[in-house]
C-alpha cells in the first residue's frame, strides 16, 4: 500500500512537472516568436534591418535557453527545492548563463557588423579595425560570462577573479591609449564629413584623403606630396571639405589686365566648358561655373569652378585649362592659378 501511495504521489508531481514545462515552453517560445515577427515586420525594410537578421542568428541560443528556464519552472513544479538545492540546479545555472551570453555575443558582433556595412562609402579602416572590435568585444563578453559562472559557482573566487580582471583592464588599457585614441578618431572621421576619395584643406593643405586607417591618415596633395598625419591630430585640426554628394569642387583665379573686353570674359567661360566636356576626372553632366570677383590693382579677378571625380590628376587639369586660357586670351592672360 505505501509503495502503491509513493507511486501516486510521484506519478502526480511528474504531471505537474511535464505540464508545467510544457506550459511554460509553449509560452515562453510564443513570446520569442512574436517578437521575431515584429521585428520582421517593423524594421525589415527601415535602416534597423539588421535587427531581424540578428535576432534570427541567435534563434539556437534563445530556443535552449527557453528549454532550459521552462525545464526548471517544471522540476520545481513538480519537486520544489530540487533545482535550488542540488548540484543540478548547479549545472542548470551554468548552462544558462552559457546559452544567455552566447546569444547577447551574437547581438552585439552582428549589431557591430550592420554599423559598418551600412556605411555607402568604404574605408579602409572598417577592414583593418572590424575584426580587432570584434575580437576584442567577444573576448571581453565571454571573460565576464567566465566571471561570473566562477562567482556562481563559488563567490570567493569569483570575486578574486572580478579583481584581477579589472586590474588586467586597466593595465591594458594605459598601455594601449594612443592606439585607442587614434582609432576611436578614425571611427569619429568616418561619421563626419570626412570620407576616403574627398578633397579637403586641413591647416592649409589641399589635397584627397586617399586612406582611413586605424591609426592615421594618408592625404595625397595637390602638389604631388603625400601627407601622412594621426587620426587623433586629423580630428583636432582645421579641415575644410571641398566634396559634395556628386563631386568635388576645384577653383582656379583667373586675372585678366584691365583693358580685358567683355568678349574675353565670354571666352573665358567658352574655354572652361570645353575643357569640363573634354578633360577626363572632370564630371562633364555639371557644367563649370564663373563668378567675377571684381577687380584690384588694375586686374580684373575671375574664379571658375570644376567638379571633379575622386583621385584625379589635378596638375593634369590645371595645366590644361590654363594652358587653353594661355592660347586664347594671349597678352590678356595675367595669371592662372589653382585657389
Amino acid at each position: 500500500m505505501f509503495d502503491s501511495l509513493f507511486s501516486a504521489v510521484y506519478l502526480y508531481a511528474l504531471g505537474y512537472t511535464f505540464g508545467g514545462f510544457l506550459l511554460s515552453f509553449i509560452i515562453l517560445y510564443s513570446v520569442w516568436s512574436y517578437l521575431l515577427r515584429f521585428s520582421q515586420s517593423r524594421f525589415a525594410k527601415s535602416e534597423f534591418y539588421f535587427i531581424p537578421i540578428t535576432l534570427k542568428d541567435t534563434n539556437l541560443s534563445a530556443v535552449l535557453f527557453i528549454l532550459l528556464v521552462a525545464l526548471y519552472v517544471g522540476i520545481e513544479l513538480g519537486f520544489p527545492g530540487t533545482m535550488t538545492n542540488s548540484i543540478w540546479g548547479k549545472i542548470w545555472g551554468v548552462l544558462l548563463l552559457i546559452f544567455a551570453f552566447e546569444a547577447v555575443v551574437k547581438l552585439v558582433i552582428n549589431t557591430i557588423n550592420a554599423y559598418y556595412s551600412k556605411s555607402k562609402k568604404k574605408a579602409s579602416i572598417s577592414s583593418a579595425v572590424l575584426m580587432s572590435v570584434k575580437r576584442i568585444v567577444a573576448i571581453v563578453l565571454y571573460t565576464i560570462a567566465i566571471i561570473i559562472i566562477i562567482n556562481y559557482l563559488s563567490t570567493e573566487i569569483g570575486n578574486v577573479m572580478i579583481v584581477l580582471s579589472i586590474l588586467f583592464v586597466v593595465l591594458l588599457f594605459a598601455a594601449y591609449y594612443k592606439y585607442i585614441q587614434n582609432v576611436i578618431a578614425g571611427l569619429n572621421l568616418l561619421q563626419g564629413i570626412v570620407h576616403e576619395g574627398d578633397l579637403i584643406s586641413i591647416n592649409g593643405k589641399k589635397g584627397f584623403v586617399e586612406k582611413i586607417m586605424d591609426q592615421k591618415t594618408i592625404m595625397h596633395l595637390l602638389s604631388g606630396t603625400r601627407l601622412i598625419i594621426s587620426n587623433e591630430e586629423f580630428l583636432n585640426s582645421t579641415v575644410e571639405s571641398y566634396s559634395l554628394p556628386y563631386g568635388s569642387q576645384i577653383f582656379y583665379e583667373i586675372y585678366l589686365s584691365k583693358d580685358a573686353l567683355s568678349k574675353d570674359f565670354d571666352k573665358v567661360m567658352s574655354i572652361a566648358n570645353r575643357i569640363g566636356s573634354r578633360t577626363e576626372g572632370i564630371i562633364s553632366q555639371h557644367k563649370p561655373k564663373m563668378f567675377l570677383l571684381g577687380k584690384k590693382n588694375g586686374m580684373y579677378i575671375i574664379r571658375v569652378r570644376f567638379l571633379i571625380e575622386s583621385n584625379v590628376n589635378v596638375s593634369q587639369i590645371t595645366d590644361t585649362f590654363c594652358g587653353e586660357l594661355a592660347k586664347g586670351l594671349k597678352k590678356k592672360l595675367l595669371d592662372c592659378k589653382l585657389w
